[in-house]
């Protein structure tokens, strides 16, 4: 499954060191897993879900550190 453009645009503007590992932990999949997944832009659907809910539970802290 492709991912969703939303999610794209959240991973461009507020990725940072460490999130592959930290959304492979909440996925409960491998880092390696996870960083092909944002590579290729493909996932499974479980992928897809944990890489939308990390990036919007860390949004406002990181859009905060922007500002």
């Amino acid at each position: 499954m492709i991912i969703p453009n939303e999610t794209r645009n959240l991973v461009y503007k507020y990725r940072q060191w460490g999130d592959v590992s930290q959304i492979a932990e909440r996925a409960d999949r491998s880092v390696v897993l996870i960083h092909r997944a944002l590579k290729d832009w493909k996932a499974s659907p479980h992928v897809i879900d944990a890489i939308n809910s990390f990036y919007l539970e860390k949004q406002p802290e990181r859009q905060a550190a922007l500002d």
